[in-house]
C-alpha cells in the first residue's frame, strides 16, 4: 500500500489523502459536523484537568471514519470501525495531543506566525504547480468545512507537537553498526528454487520398529516431561459487595462538593434546527442572489407555518442534519461559525431567524430551546456524590479486609476458615 502511495505521490488524490490525515483531529466548529443530541456525559475524557468534549471526540472520530472510508473505498464494511476501534483511536490521538501541547506549554516551546504560514506554504494540496495557491487553499478547506483560522491553529499544534518530540529525539544517537544492520536486515533477499515434498504422502511406506521407538524416547525424553503444576485457591473481595455496609455523611458529600463544583457546572446552550443553501467561493453574484431568494422563500414559508424539520428534511444541503430534519441537537458558544452563532444565540426558544450568510452558504435557523450556563446545586446532585463516596469506601473496605485477612493467612490461619469467617467463598 506504502510503495503504491509513493509511485502516485504526485496525483491529486494522494495529495488530498494526506490532507484529510491532518484534518482528522482538527476540532472546529463546522455546522455539519456537530451530531444532534445533548451530551451525555460531562467529558470524553480529562488530561490533567483539561475537558476533552464529547462532542470534539464524536467529530474526530467521525473524521476518522471517513478517512478509512476513503482508503478502503468498496472494501470498507461498517463493522471494520468496530473492528479496528476507531473511536478508541480517535480518542487516543486527542489525549497524545493534549498531551504533548501541555508539555509544549510547560517548558516554553513556541511556534511562530511564519513557521505556521511556511508548513501550509509547503504542503502539496495547496500547491499549483508547485506554489502555493491562496484560493486553492480556501477551496480545499471548505470542501471539508474547515474554516482557515481553525486549520492554523490545528497547524501550529502539530508543528508545536513536533519540535516537542523533536527535542526529545535529539538526545538519541544511532551508531553506524546499529545503521548497517538495519539495512541488511532491510535489504537482504535470497534467489531461491525449491521443490516442496509432502510428508504426510510417504507416512504409508515408512515402517518404524520398536527399538527405534525406545531409542527415540530415551534420547527426547525431556519433550514428554509434563510441567509442575500448582493449585491455587484463592477468595476475591468484591467492592460492591461492601456498598450496602458503608454510608456517607452529609458533611463528605458538602466537601466533596466544594473540591468538584466544576464537574457539575454546564454552560450556556441552544437546541437549533437549520436550512443550509451552500454557496461556493466562487459564486457569481447573480447566482448568489438566486440562493439568497430561495432561502428567504423557505423562511417565509417556515414562518407561516409549515413544518420546518420538513423543510429541513426536503430542502437543506447540509448531509450531517438533513436528515434528522436540520436538528443540530445543544450545542455551545464556540462550536458553530461565528454568524451562525451570533444569530442563534441571539434567538429566543420557537423563533426563526432572517436568513444568515455564513461561510458555507445561507442558513435559516429555529431555535428550540434554551440551556442558560448553571452549575447544578448539591441538592440536585446530592445522590450521585453520595454513590460516588459509598463507592470509595466499599474499596477500601475491601482492601482493608484483604490485608487483615492476608496477614491471618501468613500467620498460619488456613485460607478456609478465614474466607469462612467473612462469608465468602474459596474458589479454585
Amino acid at each position: 500500500m506504502l510503495k503504491f502511495i509513493r509511485r502516485n505521490a504526485a496525483a491529486m488524490w494522494v495529495k488530498m489523502m494526506f490532507l484529510a490525515i491532518v484534518l482528522v483531529f482538527i476540532i472546529g466548529f463546522g455546522i455539519g459536523g456537530y451530531l444532534g443530541g445533548a451530551d451525555t456525559v460531562p467529558f470524553a475524557a480529562k488530561v490533567n484537568g483539561q475537558r476533552i468534549e464529547p462532542a470534539d471526540a464524536e467529530r474526530a472520530y467521525e473524521s476518522m471514519l471517513r478517512l478509512y472510508q476513503n482508503l478502503y473505498k468498496e472494501n470498507f464494511r461498517p463493522e471494520m470501525a468496530e473492528t479496528l476501534d476507531l473511536r478508541g483511536k480517535a480518542l487516543d490521538q486527542l489525549i497524545r495531543m493534549t498531551l504533548l501541547r501541555q508539555e509544549a506549554e510547560r517548558i516554553g516551546l513556541r511556534v511562530s506566525d511564519n513557521a505556521v504560514r511556511d508548513q501550509i506554504a509547503t504542503n502539496q494540496a495547496f500547491q499549483d504547480d508547485g506554489r502555493f495557491d491562496r484560493d486553492l487553499y480556501v477551496r480545499v478547506l471548505r470542501s471539508n468545512r474547515v474554516m482557515p483560522a481553525e486549520f492554523e491553529a490545528s497547524t501550529r499544534e502539530q508543528l508545536l507537537a513536533s519540535r516537542l518530540q523533536d527535542l526529545i529525539t535529539d538526545g538519541v544517537r544511532v551508531g553506524e553498526a546499529e545503521v548497517r544492520e538495519r539495512y541488511l536486515f532491510d535489504n537482504e533477499a535470497v534467489n531461491l528454487l525449491f521443490v516442496k515434498f509432502d510428508a504426510p504422502q510417504f507416512m504409508d511406506q515408512v515402517q518404524v520398529s520398536d527399538a527405534q521407538l525406545q531409542a527415540y524416547y530415551d534420547a527426547h525424553q525431556d519433550a514428554f516431561r509434563e510441567p509442575e503444576r500448582v493449585r491455587i485457591e484463592y477468595v476475591q473481595y468484591v467492592p460492591d459487595k461492601y456498598v450496602d455496609a458503608v454510608s456517607a455523611t452529609d458533611d463528605e458529600i458538602q466537601r466533596y462538593y466544594a473540591a468538584h463544583e466544576a464537574d457539575f457546572a454546564s454552560p450556556e446552550q441552544v437546541r437549533a434546527r437549520h436550512i443550509l443553501l451552500k454557496v461556493a467561493p466562487d459564486t457569481s453574484d447573480d447566482l448568489k442572489a438566486e440562493v439568497r431568494k430561495k432561502a428567504e422563500e423557505l423562511l417565509a414559508r417556515a414562518r407561516a407555518g409549515e413544518d420546518f424539520a420538513a423543510l429541513a428534511k426536503q430542502y437543506s444541503e447540509d448531509p450531517g442534519s438533513a436528515p434528522q430534519g436540520g436538528d443540530l441537537g445543544a450545542f455551545a458558544r464556540g462550536r458553530m461559525v461565528q454568524p451562525f452563532e451570533d444569530a442563534a444565540f441571539a434567538l429566543a426558544s420557537g423563533q426563526i431567524s432572517d436568513v444568515v450568510e455564513s461561510p458555507f452558504g445561507f442558513h435559516v435557523i429555529k431555535v428550540e430551546g434554551k440551556d442558560e450556563p448553571r452549575t447544578r446545586p448539591l441538592d440536585e446532585v446530592r445522590g450521585e456524590i453520595a454513590s460516588t463516596l459509598k463507592h470509595q469506601k466499599a474499596r477500601e473496605s475491601a482492601q482493608a479486609d484483604a490485608a487483615a485477612d492476608q496477614a491471618k493467612i501468613a500467620g498460619g490461619e488456613a485460607l478456609a476458615a478465614v474466607a469462612k469467617a467473612r462469608g465468602i467463598e474459596v474458589e479454585f
